[in-house]
């Protein structure tokens, strides 16, 4: 007989319990019975995919439809019990791990099982090159997994699986030779990933990350759809619950009679029709994404290039009305602006994976980062939210204004050994987070504009210092370093600074006067220059709004159906 892994009740999801005081491992229908007493911490790239499933659980099971629904929730001790056990009892035997019908997040039709145990291991996606990749690995010394484990696991690979070639299920028209070429990333593996927590309760950090909808027509997760076929689909998503557990790969456990798996199925799955990044930004709130001229959005991974990880300011980003943009920041923001927090702590878990090249089929880094926003008081202030965004892109912008100075005077006066890529990673910023907190703590939204112009000034004062620190560590003969400080006192990038023609207007903008052309070659303008001219020359906008404030044709609805 087939072991059985019920994932409503099996312990598999790791909690703190805040009546024991201690950590368990729990299933689902404990996880959202009981959410308000228990703690469900996002740290690391396992625990992403795993949230997300518990966020649709939650969707289904109970999610409020309308703001009045999701007020009254907010303020109840707990989730419906009573709903949230009516829910799993119908679901439940979609939810076996190892059901031989409809085992969980799996292919039922698959019984080639061409890949062992390690495939489940996330460090496989980094390739051997990568420095979180495990000898044992080479060496095909990974052990049957416990269920629980096997579990975790499985979302990983089906969350964040790497594109390219892929293996094609047998007899897939579709595939040629055995292998599906084009491969997709998962959604979730295409930008960033992001959700609010305030709070102590998985309740809070659920009902924070998620803003209320109707279900939209159609829209279901994996466990209320028919199984999947083996072949691979080119399918539309329906709403926001079948991204979050989107079937890319088709996936079958093989269990040994004690219940571990020692081998799997493993073959290409569903993808989005072109282009999917428009449909997940649509669709999915705790992703993030830019406004463009074009019409089309495109995806905000919120990780420095340099560092290969969030920076301490990244969420800042998302509080600004110029983009990038967050749903699921929205909702945090409106919540607060109700007075609902009170003056609580508010972060943002963000995770944004990197890919070693353009051909996106080999990981080179996957974190999560936990980042300070202010309290729900800073962000009920939308003078406060202004300054926090304006404080993280001046630090991104002085950052590549050292950059570019470095790089141009050094390629002038022939000093090798030092790529761009080489110098991004030298003059980052990165390292100011207890002045980016200071700051932070610091923009009260009692003060006046003075004083946050105070605070942004401390901010910047110690960017450039941490900026001259790493020009400093450069070693640099004196004249080299003396002309790089004296083009960066120059007002504007060369690239931007050619004196315009005898009788072209100057507009202020940027701390400066510059031509339209000028504005439009600003590292901060996000429209061409065709509709930036439009709205000075024909609409009367100003400069810099008209540069900083992207083209709306294009942006998703915020509050699109589910």
């Amino acid at each position: 007989m087939a072991p059985s892994f019920p994932l409503t009740t099996s312990p598999w999801i790791p909690v703190y319990d805040l009546d024991s005081g201690e950590q368990a491992e729990i299933g689902l229908a404990e996880a959202l019975s009981r959410a308000h007493r228990l703690v469900f911490p996002v740290v690391r790239s396992v625990d992403v995919p795993l949230w997300r499933v518990l966020t649709a659980a939650y969707d289904a099971a109970c999610g409020p439809r309308t703001q009045e629904e999701w007020d009254l929730l907010w303020r109840a001790e707990a989730f419906d019990a009573a709903a949230v056990g009516d829910y799993f009892a119908r679901w439940e035997h979609r939810l076996d791990l190892y059901d031989p019908q409809r085992p969980a997040f799996q292919c039922a039709d698959l019984d080639d099982f061409n890949r062992g145990a390690d495939q489940l291991d996330p460090a496989l996606l980094g390739g051997e090159s990568a420095g979180f990749f495990h000898a044992r690995l080479d060496r095909g010394e990974a052990p049957p997994l416990p269920a629980g484990e096997a579990a975790r696991r499985l979302l990983h690979l089906l969350s964040y699986d790497v594109a390219g070639i892929r293996p094609a299920a047998p007899g897939d028209p579709a595939g040629r030779g055995g292998k599906s070429y084009g491969g997709q990333l998962p959604p979730l593996a295409s930008a960033a990933h992001c959700h609010a927590v305030a709070g102590a309760s998985l309740k809070a950090t659920l009902m924070l990350s998620v803003p209320p909808g109707p279900r939209a027509e159609g829209d279901a997760p994996v466990w209320e759809r028919e199984g999947p076929p083996p072949r691979r689909r080119v399918r539309p998503a329906a709403g926001r619950m079948d991204l979050w557990t989107w079937p890319a790969r088709r996936v079958r456990l093989h269990p040994v009679p004690d219940g571990r798996t020692d081998r799997i199925a493993f073959y290409d799955g569903d993808r989005l029709p072109a282009p999917g990044w428009t449909t997940i930004c649509a669709l999915d709130p705790m992703t993030a994404w830019w406004d463009t001229s074009s019409g089309q959005p495109r995806p905000y991974t919120g990780t420095d290039p340099a560092a290969g990880s969030p920076l301490p300011w990244t969420a800042a980003h998302l509080l600004g009305d110029t983009g990038p943009y967050s749903r699921s920041l929205e909702h945090l923001v409106q919540a607060c602006a109700r007075g609902l927090l009170d003056d609580a702590p508010v972060s943002v878990a963000l995770s944004a994976p990197t890919h070693t090249s353009r051909h996106q089929s080999a990981m080179r880094s996957l974190e999560v980062t936990t980042i300070e926003a202010g309290t729900a008081g800073q962000l009920a202030s939308p003078a406060v939210r202004a300054h926090l965004a304006g404080m993280a892109r001046a630090a991104d912008h002085t950052a590549e204004l050292v950059q570019w100075a470095a790089h141009r005077v050094m390629t002038r006066r022939g000093v090798g050994g030092y790529s761009r890529e080489v110098l991004a990673s030298r003059l980052s910023p990165a390292a100011l987070d207890m002045a980016w907190t200071e700051a932070v703590d610091d923009s009260r939204p009692e003060s006046d504009e003075t004083g946050l112009g105070a605070v942004a000034g401390r901010w910047q004062e110690a960017v450039h210092a941490a900026l001259d620190c790493g020009l400093d560590a450069l070693r640099l003969p004196h004249a080299v370093r003396a002309e790089i400080d004296l083009t960066l006192q120059e007002p504007q990038r060369a690239r931007a600074v050619r004196a315009p023609k005898r009788g072209v207007a100057l507009y202020e903008a940027f701390g400066g006067r510059y031509s339209l052309s000028q504005i439009s070659r600003h590292p901060d303008c996000v429209v061409s220059y065709n509709l930036l001219r439009a709205r000075v020359e024909e609409q009367g906008w100003p400069a810099q709004k008209a540069a900083t404030t992207p083209a709306r044709r294009g942006r998703p609805k915020k509050h699109a159906e589910r």
